[in-house]
């Protein structure tokens, strides 16, 4: 409250007394499977079967490949929200970077600058001698010669022999610049220590001296060189004992010439002495990093020669003139496939005159088996142009991308025309594992790229059915979805009844395994959406799971509450996509009276009557939502009551916030009844809400733990129908 300093009237808001919960999004679903293109481990969102083929492309010929088919097929019986998600090879699926697919792609060439000509050698450094050459020839204007000098520093003896010295006697030298070292006498180096010869003076220095050493100069005199050749060489006398007996000054000889190590030349001294012989030629490295010389001049009249060289070191080739050009092609862009796969090896690109007539800027066509399927018109090559050519194709193109080899001064592409290879579907090896992906700190890949779609409530991997598959996708919807996500699974092809209960039962052991998924049979056939695919048959087979997630869709979007209804039987199971189904022994009695008691959702028909879905049960008979209609409300239920009663975190534990939560839980669960998610439609029996001492003790309260505990009656799908028929007597 605000402090009250004189007299005023206060205005305050307060919270809502009940708060209200907003359902959460239930008909959306998520596939996942293979297709001819589009992105890899990334959920994308569709809202009609045209989405689909704008971002992934048409069918596709593989035995593994449903995603298309399943897509259509759940657009042919619904208007919901559908996220799908392409997969394809990994060699290790915890990392995005092993995918096995590969991008097709050319170059668009562009004419290019003239060229120098030039010549190529080693990689520096290079070591050469004193003297050493280079004999250049540029353009023909005759031979210029760049000659490499170095000389070591040298401190010279004054003194001559015999020396008179004693023991431990010392001198001290750097060399090169580098630490001072110092030189001890020894008795034992000499036959006489006070009157050493020549011989046994330099012997001791060069005993002890790193980088350099004492040499003979004259008859009877020294000096002291150092090994480096070049403007780095040095020789300082320091001082020591013995200095001035030896005839040593306190001095420094430096080495001299144009390089600072004839041992260690580099390529900016080259630089440097090439190019003051000569102002025709340039110096430099190649993209290899070895030594390149070239010409200032481009074009057809540039000619580089080097006829002769003492520097073998340097890896020129003598007598070989190379020649300039007067224009070359390079390559300005890869253009590859907008998304891997080899979709786009069947895509030419033709670059033509601009429609605007400026010379600067082209047209561009996307040509797939011989039709245009997209057009650019007055592109640029310039990254700061409106139109540059690779803003645009990320921009607007389905089916390529472009990127800019950054050629000097973005020049215009020639006409031309192109055909991408190379791509690669990446479906070499394909495994079960592909398909349940990873997550790790790289990235996501195959099922797990759902993670990143909360709003997602049900699953299904069309015709992907394993064992393996089918117990991974149940343990992703249970604990990577934590039970809010409903699975529809299909049972293997071509399964007749017996074999599609043994899978059920024996193979994948799914009977009792989750509340969190349903299995239904057979594989339905569909009208042949391309014949030039799936060949001159009037139907294909193809997994159910599609279409039933559009029937389950279709009934949530039929009614407010819709998601309480059975997906199945003559009214809401109807099933408008297909045409027959794989297996026609589901439409005998017999067969469903095996199928249904474990739990298998048999599709079939009455004499007359549409397909229908003709079952609605989830996969755990024993649990507390056994029917699809029953686990997929309870779903929707807690994630609703799960986002609407966030705004209790935090807040303080006392009654008021009990009563808070009880009023806004009865608030939503009292609509969730009249729209029929209870088997009664009395808020006593239909329901019960509990946050009091009961299930909150002191221990929780401190544990800063709330506890709310609710009961539900949910509607149960009338399964059986008894009609009890006898005479009536009672007008005898």
């Amino acid at each position: 409250m605000a402090t009250e300093l004189s007299s005023t009237v206060n205005v305050f808001e307060n919270p809502p007394a009940v708060r209200r919960i907003t359902g959460a999004a239930s008909a959306v679903f998520g596939m996942i499977g293979l297709a001819e293109r589009g992105p890899i481990g990334e959920a994308v969102l569709l809202t009609s079967f045209a989405d689909y083929t704008k971002q992934f492309g048409g069918y596709i010929a593989d035995d593994q490949a449903y995603l298309a088919q399943a897509v259509k097929s759940f657009f042919a019986e619904s208007r919901g929200q559908l996220w799908a998600v392409r997969t394809a090879h990994y060699g290790d699926v915890t990392d995005p970077d092993t995918l096995t697919a590969v991008r097709a792609s050319e170059a668009l060439v562009t004419p290019g600058a003239a060229t120098v000509a030039e010549q190529i050698g080693g990689a520096a450094p290079f070591s050469i001698e004193d003297g050493a050459t280079i004999v250049l020839d540029p353009n023909g204007t005759g031979d210029v010669t760049a000659t490499f000098n170095g000389a070591a520093g040298v401190v010279l003896s004054s003194g001559s022999a015999p020396f008179s010295l004693a023991d431990a006697e010392t001198l001290i030298i750097a060399i090169d610049g580098g630490a001072q070292q110092t030189i001890t006498l020894a008795t034992a180096d000499f036959g006489d220590i006070s009157n050493a010869s020549l011989l046994e003076v330099m012997a001791a220095i060069n005993k002890e001296l790193v980088g350099g050493a004492a040499v003979f100069e004259g008859v009877s005199g020294f000096k002291i060189v150092s090994d480096t050749k070049g403007t780095d060489s040095s020789v300082e006398i320091v001082g020591g004992t013995a200095r001035a007996d030896m005839g040593l000054a306190v001095e420094t000889g430096n080495g001299t010439g144009n390089v600072a190590d004839l041992a260690a030349v580099t390529v900016s001294e080259i630089e440097t002495i090439v190019e003051d012989a000569s102002a025709l030629v340039a110096v430099d490295t190649d993209d290899s990093g070895n030594l390149r010389i070239s010409t200032v001049l481009t074009g057809a009249a540039a000619t580089l020669e080097i006829s002769a060289s003492t520097a073998d070191a340097f890896g020129f080739t003598e007598g070989v003139e190379d020649t300039g050009a007067d224009s070359s092609s390079t390559d300005a862009f890869t253009i590859e496939g907008k998304t891997h796969g080899t979709y786009a090896d069947t895509i030419s690109i033709v670059v033509e005159e601009a429609t605007s007539g400026e010379a600067d800027r082209f047209n561009l066509r996307v040509v797939d088996d011989g039709t245009t399927q997209e057009t650019y018109v007055n592109l640029s090559s310039d990254p700061t142009d409106a139109r540059y050519i690779v803003d645009i194709l990320a921009a607007q193109s389905n089916l390529i991308r472009a990127t800019d080899l950054e050629v000097v001064g973005s020049p215009r592409p020639d006409d031309q025309t192109i055909t991408l290879s190379g791509g690669d579907d990446g479906l070499t090896d394909l495994a079960d594992v592909d398909f349940l992906g990873a997550a790790s700190e790289d990235g996501k890949t195959g099922l797990r790229a759902f993670d990143l779609v909360r709003e997602v409530s049900v699953l299904a991997m069309p015709g992907q059915a394993s064992s393996a598959l089918h117990n991974g996708l149940i343990s992703y919807c249970e604990n990577e979805k934590e039970g809010q996500v409903f699975a529809v699974l299909d049972t293997p092809s071509a399964l007749a009844r017996l074999e599609a209960i043994t899978y059920v039962e024996t193979t994948a052991a799914l009977i009792g395994s989750t509340e969190q998924a349903a299995v239904y049979w057979p594989w339905v056939k569909i009208a042949n959406p391309s014949a030039a695919v799936f060949g001159s048959d009037d139907s294909i087979v193809v997994p159910p799971s599609g279409s039933v997630c559009g029937v389950f869709a279709r009934t949530e979007q039929a009614r407010l509450g819709g998601i309480y209804d059975a997906p199945a039987g003559p009214t809401r199971g109807i099933l408008r996509g297909i045409v027959g189904v794989e297996d026609e022994a589901v439409l005998e009695k017999a067969t469903r009276d095996l199928i249904y008691p474990k739990r298998i959702n048999p599709i079939t028909r009455m004499t007359g009557k549409p397909w229908t879905i003709d079952g609605a049960r989830g996969l755990d008979a024993d649990g507390n939502f056994p029917n699809v209609s029953e686990r997929r409300g309870v779903n929707f239920i807690k994630r609703s009551l799960e986002d609407g009663l966030a705004y209790v975190r935090f807040e303080p534990h006392d009654e008021s916030l009990r009563a808070s939560v009880i009023r806004t839980s009865r608030g939503f669960l009292n609509t969730q009844m009249q729209r029929g998610a209870f088997r009664s439609v009395d808020p006593e029996t239909a329901y019960q809400v509990v946050c009091d001492d009961t299930n909150n003790s002191a221990q929780d309260v401190f544990d800063q733990r709330i506890n709310i505990d609710i009961l539900l009656a949910t509607a149960k799908p009338a399964e059986f129908v008894n009609i009890s028929i006898s005479q009536d007597t009672s007008a005898l």
